[in-house]
Formats: structure tokens, C-alpha cells, sequence
């Protein structure tokens, strides 16, 4: 055989075992790649029954906290949702005694409406910008309503009641 045509058949010789070898690897990792899929495919992600921790935080993308669920010393059970200034938002809170308050807040972080409820009754504050109460509604256990309104130096200037009986009362200014 001329020299040539040994040198053409080694190098068409060496071609093909790169050749196998290519294909020899790109069959075991499409081999390994569809064993991984079955096998996820067969374990399902699963999910934890219960998760059990004393606080959780919600963060935005820039790591400021913007919510929360705690347990909170006393016992009391608090829901916190910020807006983005960390300052405004709203906070409920279920009291170890029963009750719960809802508490609304401005963009100062002053409290602005109160709502609380519980074995003693239900009350709804409507405060100003200094956090003075300027409007209570209250319901008593004994079914008494009664709603008072204030002035900007706390001193009371309406009210208006009515008995778990249903007789109303009209509650004197400057009380």
C-alpha cells in the first residue's frame, strides 16, 4: 500500500474515534440529564406540613423589613404590614386576655384609628395628627353604646349615648 494511502486511512481512522468519543459523551450526559428528570419527576418537591418559629419577617428587595408575624413576650399575638417610608402601615394584635386591636398609622408613624375588640367590649378611636383621641364609639358588655366626640385640648364637646335598655342619652358638652 503507498505511503499516502496508509496516511489517509490513519487520519480518516483517527477522525472517526474522535467522532465516537464526541458521541460516546453526549450520550452519557443526555443519559444522565433524563435519569435526573425521571427521578425528580418521581419525588415530587414536597411540602412541610406545619413550620413552627416565634417570628417571621417579610422583606422588600432592599432588605427593609415591610411585615412580620411575632409571638410577642406578654404572650400577645402581632401582625405587623409596613408601606415602603417604614413608617405608615397597620399592626393587629390578639391580646392573651381574648381581645384584639387593629392599629392603623400616617406617614409620621402616629397612630390615626384604633379599633380594639374583645370580652369587654369593642371601642373605634379616631385620633389626630397628635395622636389625641378626637372621636370615640364604644359598645359595653352591658350593650350601652355611646360615641363622644373631643376638641384639639381633649376636652369632650358631644356625646351621645344610648342604654343596653335603648334609652338614648344625650351626653353634656365639657364633661
Amino acid at each position: 500500500m503507498p505511503e499516502s494511502t496508509l496516511d489517509t486511512l490513519t487520519q480518516r481512522l483517527d477522525r472517526l474515534e474522535r467522532d465516537v468519543r464526541f458521541w460516546r459523551v453526549l450520550g452519557s450526559t443526555a443519559l444522565t440529564a433524563l435519569m435526573f428528570i425521571a427521578l425528580a419527576a418521581a419525588n415530587p418537591v414536597s411540602v412541610p406540613d406545619e413550620i413552627r418559629a416565634k417570628r417571621f419577617l417579610v422583606v422588600d428587595a432592599k432588605g427593609e423589613i415591610r411585615g412580620g408575624l411575632a409571638l410577642m413576650g406578654d404572650g400577645a399575638m402581632t401582625l405587623t404590614l409596613t408601606a415602603s417610608n417604614g413608617l405608615s402601615g397597620a399592626t393587629l394584635t390578639a391580646d392573651p386576655g381574648g381581645g384584639a386591636t387593629l392599629v392603623f398609622t400616617d406617614n409620621n408613624g402616629k397612630r390615626r384609628t384604633v379599633l380594639h375588640g374583645g370580652p369587654e367590649g369593642a371601642a373605634l378611636y379616631l385620633v389626630d395628627k397628635n395622636e389625641t383621641a378626637r372621636a370615640i364609639l364604644v359598645l359595653r358588655p352591658d350593650e350601652t353604646v355611646s360615641l363622644s366626640l373631643y376638641d384639639k385640648g381633649k376636652k369632650a364637646r358631644a356625646g351621645l349615648s344610648v342604654t343596653g335598655e335603648g334609652v338614648p342619652v344625650v351626653l353634656p358638652a365639657g364633661r
